[in-house]
């Protein structure tokens, strides 16, 4: 595949060139390694028992067993990639993160007794120090004077930093952290989008012809014409005893529909696995029409805003639409198969040409088309409105089971866009507020608590959902302890939202040092409490527990789990409690409680 990067700018080389001779220079490179009597770098890219995304905010208390480790299995050098907005969060003005910097002086020094060397991954994309886009900073290099020179100041401290300590080894950029340079090169704003594209490698100069619009599929594998089974033909006659009733069959039985049997899916004779897999799917219907939808509210300065984002596969001919899976882009978690010829779009589905002429059999019983249907087969959830004309076909990896999927999807959005919507209310008032206005902080006040109770429900709908802990944790996790700080700041706040709060900081894995800084702000604010207390312990070991508490029930449940570590009793200690509701991330959160006292007691 040619594609001509001439028109990349002068000043993105000089970037590169700068950044290359600042880690190229004052030490021993790590080509030196490549003979004889340096031997050969073995490295470990290290990131300690985190994510490489949050390592720089994360305590990392067994760094030095860890490295020692490393060096133990036969390598003499380590990793560390080293994200940009992490060490750097601000560029005009220029503000560093110290507790970023004081960390990598601490690896260094650590690598160091344990004879490692160093190499830094520069300029890392992504990190947790903010949930605004962080890709506008890489782009703007190639045009903005402000943010070359925030760059260049930011690799040269690096460099400084780094050079002090005689075991650093070198420094290199990866064009995965860079590729907007790529993608703005030969085409000012977009590179046409190339999946599917029927041959691969182009003999194209200059750019590729934007052939699916579906930038998310862009790295997926690409289309190929293979025989597959059409959905079936929907022959269409008028019943003799119904009227002018049309009565639809099918030319084919049993292996051109859809049957689901204990949980298992077979689509037109062939058995696939849910969440379903866009290849799968394009073997089994052929090539399919993107469609994204979205959903509209007015925030308070009577703008548009866009939210609830979804794309959709559509297969016309066979009558089918497919949701895409907001966490993996490449699998489907609903289908939708349309069975009325005058059928109506519900929401913002979109709705196919055709219309699907297979039968429908769940768990042996064939549905007749005529009647409405909630059931469960397994982790599968079929839900038939025949008002609207479709059977949908959900892989529901559900928590709780209390509701459907769809239920807990859409609550979930709703929430989310609304939390989002009081935040900003939050933030434009609160850096004007006069003092001493009463009334005004009293509007603020209720503007938080509305804050928080959104994103309280926001993650409730998520987790009972099924989504997974990384996904709700860079969703939702910024949101939940800012809206809890803003509550107990300008108000009271209720404390069956403050266990919500801190149930899923325990379940989502919130980092040992940015739950002291949490925690620590509230209890500032005033609010402390035993359950509250138990719950950070699991993070925090060292943080002491209060003796007042509004939970009495689950303090009594509490200490008796010291003694006994029954984590059995965790289920019915939540649905005895109001206060709880059996809430499922609450209870697993008490769950985690009582495993911790359990190894706590059995280490004693």
């Amino acid at each position: 595949m040619k594609i001509n990067l001439r028109r990349v700018t002068t000043g993105a080389v000089l970037i590169a060139a700068a950044s290359a001779f600042l880690f190229c220079t004052g030490f021993t490179k790590a080509s030196d390694h490549g003979n004889h009597e340096n031997g050969y770098l073995k490295s470990a890219t290290y990131y300690s028992d985190d994510w490489v995304i949050n390592f720089w905010n994360s305590e990392s208390s067994h760094m030095d067993e860890e490295l020692k480790q490393i060096r133990e299995d036969g390598f003499n050098s380590i990793i560390l990639v080293v994200p940009w907005r992490e060490f750097q969060p601000s560029m005009a003005p220029e503000h560093y993160n110290d507790y970023a910097w004081e960390k990598f002086d601490r690896v260094m020094k650590a690598a160091k007794a344990q004879d490692l060397k160093v190499m830094l991954r520069v300029g890392y994309t992504w990190d947790y120090y903010s949930s605004e886009n962080v890709l506008a900073r890489y782009e703007k290099l190639l045009y903005d004077s402000e943010t070359k020179k925030a760059w260049l100041h930011y690799a040269k401290r690096l460099y400084e930093k780094a050079s002090a300590y005689d075991n650093f080894s070198g420094g290199f950029i990866t064009w995965e952290d860079f590729w907007n340079f790529v993608r703005t090169a030969s085409r000012p704003k977009k590179l046409g989008y190339w999946l599917n594209y029927p041959k691969p490698y182009p003999a194209r100069e200059y750019e590729l012809p934007p052939l699916s619009k579906d930038v998310s599929l862009m790295l997926a594998p690409p289309f190929m014409e293979v025989p597959h089974v059409n959905s079936p033909a929907v022959r269409i006659h008028t019943a003799g005893n119904n009227g002018d009733r049309q009565v639809k069959n099918t030319d084919g039985e049993g292996r051109n529909g859809i049957e689901i049997t204990e949980g298992v899916l077979t689509m037109l004779g062939q058995p696939v696995d849910m969440p379903l897999s866009y290849t799968a799917v394009v073997r089994i219907f052929g090539k399919e029409r993107s469609v994204f939808t979205h959903r509209t509210m007015q925030d308070d300065r009577g703008r548009t805003v866009q939210y609830d984002k979804r794309g959709f596969l559509v297969w016309d001919n066979a009558g089918v639409t497919a949701v895409r899976n907001e966490e993996n882009a490449y699998n489907i978690s609903a289908i939708y198969l349309w069975v009325e010829e005058n059928k109506t779009s519900e929401g913002n589905f979109p709705v196919p040409t055709g219309v699907f002429g297979g039968d429908i059999v769940v768990d042996g019983t064939q549905w007749n088309r005529q009647s409405d249907m909630t059931v469960r087969s397994g982790e599968l959830e079929i839900t038939v409105s025949q008002s609207c004309g479709y059977m949908e076909i959900t892989f529901a990896g559900s928590r709780d089971r209390k509701d459907t999927w769809q239920h807990y999807r859409h609550e979930m959005a709703e929430h989310l866009q609304a939390a989002l919507m009081e935040r900003d209310r939050v933030r434009l008032p609160e850096r004007n507020l006069p003092i001493g206005k009463s009334s005004d902080r009293q509007s603020l006040a209720d503007v938080c608590r509305s804050f928080l109770e959104h994103t309280v429900l926001a993650l409730d709908a998520g987790y009972s959902m099924g989504r997974s802990v990384r996904y709700l944790k860079s969703s939702l996790m910024l949101l939940l302890t800012e809206a809890a700080l803003k509550c107990s700041e300008f108000g009271p706040v209720k404390p069956s939202d403050m266990l919500f709060v801190y149930s899923g900081c325990v379940v989502l894995g919130f980092e040992k040092v940015n739950m002291k800084r949490f925690s620590d702000k509230l209890v500032g604010h005033g609010v402390r409490d035993f359950v509250y207390d138990s719950l950070i312990r699991c993070i925090v070991p060292e943080w002491e527990l209060s003796d007042s508490t509004a939970f009495p029930e689950i303090k009594e449940w509490l200490i008796a789990q010291k003694e006994n570590g029954n984590v059995t009793d965790t289920r019915t200690i939540c649905k005895e409690l109001d206060c709880i509701s059996a809430n499922m991330l609450i209870a697993d959160a008490l769950s985690v409680i009582s495993n911790h006292l359990k190894q706590t007691k059995n280490r004693l």
